[in-house]
């Protein structure tokens, strides 16, 4: 927790945007999509836009954008590029993004461990992904409309859990 609090920090900042290397950084960002199928709202760890030709891209004051999801996580995983979970919820993000600015943002996990980025494979499995979030935001639904906490599950991450002695 320490060390993903570390590596947040700047992030964290929607005051601490920035430009590098030709790209606009923006830290914090608030998205949201109100259609009924996803009614999402969260906040970005960082959102790079790189000025591009492509018709495909966000219009901002003027001037296309490629926009990239940056999301932040210490540790990366042993035995595989990035753990489902996180990248379901950068898709999440990916959705309101793309609704909030237009275009098709591109999305990556960068771990700070290893310091390096992992692209995530959205254009190439969006079907996927949409059915697999639209089935975890209506079983969240569900839940609430019952009042119902889901029973955690148990594995690595859930031991330092500061919900696992409510949830168990």
């Amino acid at each position: 927790v320490a060390k993903g609090n570390l590596l947040h920090k700047r992030v964290h900042d929607p005051d601490k945007s920035y430009t590098l290397r030709g790209k606009k950084i923006f830290t914090s960002v608030s998205v949201w999509n109100d259609l009924p199928e996803y009614d999402l709202f969260g906040v970005t760890d960082c959102i790079e836009a790189a000025e591009t030709d492509s018709p495909c891209a966000a219009k901002l004051l003027g001037v296309n954008y490629q926009l990239c999801i940056v999301e932040y996580k210490p540790t990366k995983p042993k035995s595989f590029d990035y753990r489902e979970e996180d990248a379901l919820q950068v898709f999440a993000q990916k959705i309101c993004v793309d609704y909030v600015f237009g275009g098709n943002c591109k999305a990556v996990i960068y771990y700070g461990d290893v310091k390096k980025r992992v692209e995530l494979p959205f254009e190439q499995h969006f079907s996927l992904y949409d059915a697999k979030l639209k089935s975890v935001l209506e079983a969240i639904r569900i839940n609430l409309r019952h009042g119902k906490v889901p029973q955690i599950g148990k594995n690595q991450k859930c031991s330092g859990c500061s919900f696992s002695d409510i949830l168990s």
